[in-house]
Formats: C-alpha cells, sequence, structure tokens
C-alpha cells in the first residue's frame, strides 16, 4: 500500500531533514512514526502526502507515484497531523469544502458532499 525508496529531503538553506528512508507499509498495518525532535518525522509525512517534494528516491501510494499522480493519491489518503492547524475563522462547514477544493472536489454535490460528512461525523447541525 505505501512504499518509500530512499527519500531524502533537503531545503533550500541546505538543511537535510531526511536522509535515505527506505520502508514499506502493507495494506490494513498500521504504522506510527516515533523518533525525537529533529529525527524527520514530520518531514517525511509530509513528503509522503505530497506538501513536500522529495529531493530524491519515490514514494509510491496504492501503486500510484505520489509526484506523478498527486492527484490521485490525496484522494485514497487521509492524515491525522500532530497538532490541529485549522483557520479558527472558518466554520466547519467552510473549512470542510475550502480542503474539497483544495483537493481537486470542485464538483456540484461538494455542497451536499459536506452535508454527508457532517451528518456522519455527528455534526448535523453545528456546521456553523
Amino acid at each position: 500500500m505505501i512504499r518509500a525508496e530512499n527519500v531524502s529531503k533537503v531545503f533550500k538553506n541546505g538543511f537535510k531533514a531526511v536522509d535515505g528512508v527506505s520502508l514499506e507499509v502493507a495494506q490494513g498495518d498500521v504504522f506510527g512514526f516515533l523518533g525525537p525532535n529533529g529525527a524527520g518525522k514530520t518531514t517525511t509525512m509530509r513528503v509522503m502526502t505530497g506538501i513536500y517534494r522529495p529531493t530524491a528516491g519515490t514514494v509510491i501510494i496504492d501503486g500510484k507515484d505520489i509526484q506523478k499522480d498527486a492527484q490521485t493519491v490525496k484522494h485514497v489518503i487521509g492524515v491525522l497531523p500532530e497538532s490541529s492547524g485549522y483557520y479558527e475563522w472558518m466554520t466547519g462547514s467552510q473549512y470542510l469544502q475550502y480542503f474539497g477544493q483544495l483537493f481537486g472536489v470542485v464538483d456540484d454535490g461538494l455542497t451536499l458532499r459536506v452535508s454527508s460528512l457532517m451528518r456522519t461525523l455527528g455534526l448535523a447541525g453545528k456546521e456553523n
């Protein structure tokens, strides 16, 4: 399901945050990153989810290369970051619509999809 091969990330200032990480996670497995601050956990996750482009290496998720087919990959993954990262000036409904559009969900049914998700999460009536 997830395969990373020799993934590295070097930032413009020359800082090497990730150096040759390789791993494989089978479908249905649960995998976590543990390590001290500055070990590259967050950067690795950002590369694996397409937020950052790797300096070297490849990430394959569900048979798709995260760099070559990022939009498709983003439709099959979900990420729960360590910090909330939400925009406090947005309502719950606005937040879901914003990220839906960001990930390419621009069809006429976006509002219906957001409403359905709010119901599924038990937040119907609390959208604002």
